[in-house]
């Protein structure tokens, strides 16, 4: 397909499109932050934060945002898409406000980072019984949460008991049960 203009008006008439400050962009922003979403755009000090929204063109740019840096996804392991996005996802799924400190299944999660690959980038992380299950029992089991060789068996131990049970019909009393037969084998 032939440019309907020459290079010198193509050249004018592309250096007038704003890539900041658009009034799609402003629109969205204006509506997330009316819904009680609060964020910070292009922070340079944050590995991973700058990148462009991409929503010009989209029927439903709000289901977009949504899609790409919240929670509409199939996946759990496309929720730690980069760091902040990472820790909100991991204080998100493991806050209990049943307990006196509610983040204290965070503070195990986050107290070596070989457990929070070990759960959350495998279909482990996003059955919920297993992911509070695993984390109780770690919580319980200091001398396990220490050894990474032990969290790890652990963590295998799991994925063996999922090919012969399914582990999203389990109910959390069940998964600790499975979990102390761990502790006597």
């Amino acid at each position: 397909m032939t440019d309907v203009h020459d290079n010198k008006t193509r050249s004018y008439n592309m250096c007038r499109i704003k890539s900041k400050g658009t009034k799609p962009e402003i629109l969205v922003r204006k509506f997330l932050f009316s819904k009680g979403f609060r964020y910070r755009l292009n922070v340079k000090s944050l590995p991973g934060t700058i990148r462009k929204w991409s929503i010009m063109g989209i029927e439903k740019p709000l289901g977009r945002i949504k899609d790409r840096y919240f929670f509409n996804t199939v996946n759990i392991e496309s929720l730690s898409r980069n760091g902040i996005l990472r820790l909100w996802w991991y204080s998100h799924l493991t806050i209990d406000t049943s307990r006196k400190d509610h983040f204290e299944l965070t503070k195990v999660l986050l107290s070596r980072q070989d457990i929070a690959v070990g759960i959350f980038e495998r279909r482990l992380g996003s059955i919920s019984c297993i992911r509070r299950g695993i984390l109780d029992y770690l919580k319980d089991h200091p001398s396990v949460l220490k050894s990474e060789d032990e969290t790890r068996e652990l963590i295998k131990y799991i994925n063996l008991i999922g090919g012969v049970k399914n582990l999203s019909m389990l109910k959390l009393s069940e998964v600790k049960t499975i979990l102390e037969k761990f502790s006597t084998s």
